[in-house]
C-alpha cells in the first residue's frame, strides 16, 4: 500500500484515466476527493471504492471555475487534514479548425485545460508547503502539446 495515509484530489475522476487512477490510488491506500462535473458517475465510483474498503468523497466541480478548484482543495484539507497529491486530469477537446471555432468554445477549452490546472495548483501549493512531507502534483498531458494535431489547434495550445 504505497499511498497509505496519503490524500489525493483527482479532477475528471469519474471516467477514463481519472477513474482508473482513482481505483489504483484507492487500492494503494490513498484517501480520495473525486472532483467531477459528472456527479452520478463519481458517486458510482465512490461506491465501488468504498465497497472495496477505500475512503473517498465526491465534490461536484467544474475545473474552469476558480471557486470550484479552491473548494475541492479545501474539502480535502478539511476532511482529511492534508493534501498530499493533486492530480489534475480533467480536460476537454475541440476538434475544429481554428477559423471555425467560436470565442466561447476557445475560452472553454483554455479555461478547463489551462486555467483549471493553474487555479488548483495555486490553491494547493500553500497547503503542501506547510506540510512536513510537502506534496506531489500530477498533470495529465497529451502528445499534441509537442506534435500538432491539425484538426484540434486550440486543444494543442
Amino acid at each position: 500500500m504505497r499511498l497509505a495515509g496519503k490524500t489525493a484530489v483527482i479532477t475528471g475522476a469519474s471516467t477514463g484515466i481519472g477513474r482508473a487512477c482513482a481505483l489504483r490510488f484507492a487500492r494503494e491506500g490513498a484517501r480520495l476527493v473525486l472532483a467531477d462535473r459528472q456527479v452520478a458517475e463519481a458517486e458510482s465510483l465512490q461506491g465501488e471504492i468504498e465497497r472495496a474498503g477505500g475512503t473517498c468523497t465526491v465534490v461536484e466541480a467544474d475545473v474552469a471555475s476558480r471557486a470550484d478548484n479552491e473548494r475541492m482543495i479545501d474539502v480535502c484539507v478539511e476532511q482529511y487534514g492534508s493534501i498530499d497529491i493533486l492530480f489534475c486530469n480533467a480536460g476537454i477537446n475541440l476538434p475544429k479548425q481554428l477559423h471555425e471555432s467560436a470565442d466561447d468554445e476557445i475560452d472553454r477549452v483554455l479555461q478547463v485545460n489551462l486555467l483549471g490546472i493553474v487555479y488548483a495548483a495555486r490553491h494547493a501549493i500553500p497547503h503542501m508547503l506547510a506540510q512536513p512531507s510537502g506534496g506531489t502534483m500530477l498533470f495529465t498531458a497529451s502528445k499534441t502539446g509537442l506534435v500538432a494535431q491539425t484538426d484540434s489547434p486550440v486543444y494543442c495550445a
